[in-house]
Formats: C-alpha cells, sequence, structure tokens
C-alpha cells in the first residue's frame, strides 16, 4: 500500500509540472500575440492559444476579477498565478517527497 501512494503522489506531481510548462507557454504565447510579435490569426497559433485559453479560464477567472479591468489591456492574471501555484504547498513539499522515496527495484 505505501509503494501505491508514491506512485499515486508522484504521478500528481508530474501532472502539476505538466500543467505549470503548459501555463508558463500560455504566457509567453499570450504576451508575443499582444506584442504582435507572432500572427494570432495564424490557424495553427490559434488553435493552440484557444487550447491554453480553454484549459487555464477556471483557474484565471478568480485572479481576473480581483484585478479589475487590467493594466493597459496587459492580462497578468497568468503570471500571478504561475507564480502563486509555485508558491503552492505541492511545491514546498516537493523535495522532501523525493528525499524520502525508496528505491523499490
Amino acid at each position: 500500500m505505501g509503494n501505491f501512494a508514491f506512485i499515486l503522489a508522484d504521478l500528481v506531481l508530474t501532472i502539476a509540472s505538466i500543467a505549470k510548462f503548459l501555463l508558463f507557454v500560455y504566457i509567453i504565447l499570450s504576451l508575443l500575440m499582444s506584442f504582435n510579435v507572432i500572427n494570432a490569426y495564424n490557424q495553427f497559433v490559434n488553435m493552440i492559444y484557444g487550447s491554453l485559453y480553454r484549459l487555464f479560464e477556471p483557474a484565471l477567472a478568480p485572479f481576473r476579477r480581483l484585478m479589475g479591468g487590467g493594466m493597459g489591456g496587459l492580462d497578468f492574471s497568468p503570471i500571478i498565478l504561475f507564480y502563486y501555484w509555485n508558491l503552492a504547498p505541492g511545491s514546498l513539499l516537493k523535495p522532501s517527497f523525493h528525499s524520502h522515496k525508496k528505491d523499490f527495484s
């Protein structure tokens, strides 16, 4: 049973890491689109951005409500969510979890 708990915890941490990476991609993509570095009308870019928007909008909505209208047309809520996510208790416990992991091979 203990081995299952470590595997499950490792799976949750891996999914959280993938989500953090995708949020980082969303931040970079939205900044590049807002400064017209990449074409927002490109079908591939629009598909990737739309998918990431639908993925992260439920998490970003509370931050957008707290911030109001934004600052000069730039949306800082993804950056605040990324910062908040890095301060979350799961991120603080990650090093201690891996240091107690046993080798079962």
